[in-house]
């Protein structure tokens, strides 16, 4: 003969009778509940792109530029055919993109790729760039001549920034006498996010 074991569960009363008629207590369930709740709402984070046109080679730019700074003129882009080139003798540029950071964001990383040429010298610096969140310099990211290149050179900015509607702005600064270039391209900035 075989023995049959039933186990009821009462839907909603929190405890559980076994086949013997034997209370398996709503300390038991409970337990098992919180741990089905807690793998449900275990969030994994995912990577998502929150900035338009990082290569500057799609239409419509989508930046907003206080004079032509992308352009396929001067130097091959890291994703050609365009580069952001800010900076020329006495002027201050600017490209602009309004983001969306999301709620449930928890890690927010700036990358790209960079060059400076100058024909400053590199003691003293004359011309400078960096890219800004709302205002706020973005951590690890201020060029100037002083630190020329050869070639692109890639960068990995981390940023501390809560959700919401944000301005990212690059920027440069260059005097009167000699001149220097900043290079922009393949920018990318992600957000960790559950989804």
């Amino acid at each position: 003969m075989k023995a049959i074991m039933l186990i009821v569960v009462l839907v909603g009363c929190g405890f559980e009778i076994d086949g013997n008629g034997t209370s398996i207590g709503p300390d038991a369930s409970d337990a098992l509940d919180t741990t089905l709740d807690a793998q449900t709402d275990a969030c994994v984070p995912q990577p998502r792109e929150l900035l338009a046109n990082g290569s500057f080679d799609t239409t419509p730019k989508i930046w907003i530029e206080t004079a032509p700074i992308i352009t396929d003129q001067d130097l091959v882009g890291d994703t050609a055919p365009n580069v952001a080139k800010l900076g020329a003798l006495d002027t201050s540029d600017a490209l602009y993109q309004t983001i969306q950071i999301p709620d449930g964001t928890t890690n927010v990383i700036l990358t790209g790729k960079f060059q400076v040429r100058t024909s400053e010298p590199t003691s003293i610096a004359h011309d400078t760039a960096r890219i800004d969140l709302e205002g706020v310099p973005v951590a690890l990211f201020e060029l100037d001549n002083r630190t020329p290149t050869t070639g692109w050179e890639t960068f990995v900015a981390p940023i501390n920034a809560s959700p919401g509607i944000k301005l990212l702005t690059i920027s440069s600064t260059n005097d009167e006498a000699l001149a220097t270039s900043f290079y922009f391209d393949s920018l990318s900035l992600t957000a960790m996010v559950c989804p």
